[in-house]
């Protein structure tokens, strides 16, 4: 385990060891740091089906623990969000589709989000 602020050097370290002995354990690591992060962060496959959200990102988009987990689309995410009204005026369907052949070309991008209490941010993708 890697306490919360704990100096890259000493992050990187556990890991190696950890994944030299057992990939599995260096798994757990990289995952506690990647929830101790303050950023939210989500890891999506090639076909879009979620493969990791640290806890961050779970609280910032305050979505549902299902869509957080192993397993959902990124359209699920999205048809989520827009339909509480996160996006940009519009039709979900279409906002839906747009972000979905947007994520699907697997480019850099920045999409604005603006929350149900109206605070915005900005959503970076790569």
């Amino acid at each position: 385990m890697v306490a919360r602020g704990a100096p890259l050097k000493q992050i990187q370290t556990s890991i190696s060891e950890l994944w030299g002995r057992s990939p599995s354990g260096g798994a757990r690591v990289l995952e506690e740091a990647l929830n101790h992060l303050e950023p939210g962060i989500t890891i999506f496959d090639a076909q879009l089906q979620l493969v990791f959200a640290n806890r961050r990102f779970i609280e910032l988009w305050d979505i549902p623990e299902e869509l957080g987990q192993v397993g959902p689309t990124f359209e699920a995410q999205v048809q989520f969000c827009a339909e509480r009204g996160d996006y940009s005026a519009g039709e979900v369907e279409e906002i839906v589709t747009d972000h979905v052949e947007l994520a699907r070309r697997f480019e850099p991008h920045c999409v604005e989000r603006v929350s149900a209490d109206r605070t915005k941010s900005d959503f970076l993708a790569a």
